[in-house]
C-alpha cells in the first residue's frame, strides 16, 4: 500500500469521488484503504523517500469538535515524517465565537454558513499555533477544487530534488505521549466537566477509573484542582448519590 518511490498520490476510499479526476489531470493517483490502516486521507512519498500525509477536514468539522480532530491527528502522527492538515472553507471571527465561510456553487462569492458560539476566534488561532509547534502544517482551501490544486502542488513540490526556500524542508516533530485510556474514560463521564490535567491527577492518585469511583468526596478533594462540586459530580455520574 505504501508508495515509497513517490510514484503516485494515495487517496483514501472514503474521500469524495469528485476529487479524483481533478487530481488525475496532473499527477498519478491510486485509491486505497488509508484510514482503516491508520493513515490520513492522502499519502505520498518525496524524492528523498520521506513519507508525507495530509488529513482533509471541512471548517465545520473542526469547530464542532476540535478535541476529536486533535485525537485523530495524534493517532496518525507517527505514520509519516511530515504531517499536513487541509482545512476546507474559511473561518472568521463573529460576535459570539467563530463563523464558517463557504464558497457558492458558482464560485463567485463566499457566504456565512454557520456560527459556532462555543469556540472563540482567539482559541481557534491558538489551536492552529499549537498545531504548528507540533510540526503539523495547515493549509486553508476554498473548496474541493482548491484542495485538489493544493495536493497537486504539494505532491509535485515533494518530487523536486532541491529546495532552497528558507533552506528548510521538514518541520521538527514532537514526541506524543501515549494516551492513557483511564484518563480518557474519566474525561468522558457524562455530566462531568473535567479536563485532561485534572483527570491525569486523579488517575495518578487513585491508579484507575475504578479507584476514582470508589473514593470518597473527601479523598477526591485532596487532589490539586478538584473542588467539592466536581468531586460530587464525578461520584453522581456513576450513581453514588447517597455517598456524594
Amino acid at each position: 500500500m505504501v508508495d515509497k518511490e513517490g510514484l503516485c498520490l494515495l487517496v483514501d476510499i472514503f474521500e469524495p469521488q469528485e476529487i479524483l479526476p481533478l487530481l488525475k489531470q496532473s499527477i498519478p493517483v491510486s485509491v486505497t484503504d488509508l484510514n482503516i490502516s491508520g493513515y490520513a486521507d492522502y499519502f505520498w512519498s518525496s524524492c528523498d523517500g520521506h513519507i508525507i500525509q495530509a488529513e482533509r477536514k471541512q471548517n465545520g468539522e473542526l469547530l464542532s469538535n476540535l478535541m476529536r480532530v486533535e485525537e485523530q491527528l495524534s493517532r496518525q502522527y507517527n505514520q509519516a515524517a511530515e504531517n499536513i492538515l487541509i482545512i476546507e472553507g474559511f473561518i472568521i471571527p463573529s460576535q459570539k465565537g467563530c463563523s464558517t465561510l463557504k464558497m457558492s456553487k458558482n464560485r463567485k462569492y463566499f457566504y456565512i454558513d454557520r456560527e459556532y458560539e462555543h469556540t472563540g476566534y482567539a482559541a481557534w488561532l491558538s489551536w492552529l499555533y499549537q498545531l504548528d509547534k507540533a510540526g503539523i502544517t495547515h493549509y486553508c482551501t476554498p473548496d474541493l477544487n482548491g484542495t485538489a490544486a493544493l495536493l497537486v502542488a504539494l505532491y509535485k513540490n515533494a518530487q523536486k530534488l532541491e529546495h532552497t526556500t528558507l533552506n528548510r524542508y521538514i518541520k521538527e516533530k514532537i514526541y506524543i505521549e501515549e494516551k492513557n485510556p483511564q484518563v480518557r474514560n474519566l474525561m468522558g463521564l457524562q455530566g462531568v466537566n473535567i479536563g485532561e490535567v485534572r483527570a491525569k491527577a486523579l488517575i495518578d492518585r487513585f491508579g484507575s477509573l475504578w479507584g476514582v469511583m470508589l473514593a470518597s468526596v473527601e479523598e477526591l478533594v485532596e487532589v490539586d484542582g478538584i473542588g467539592k462540586k466536581l468531586a460530587v459530580d464525578i461520584l453522581r455520574s456513576v450513581g453514588r448519590r447517597n455517598d456524594a
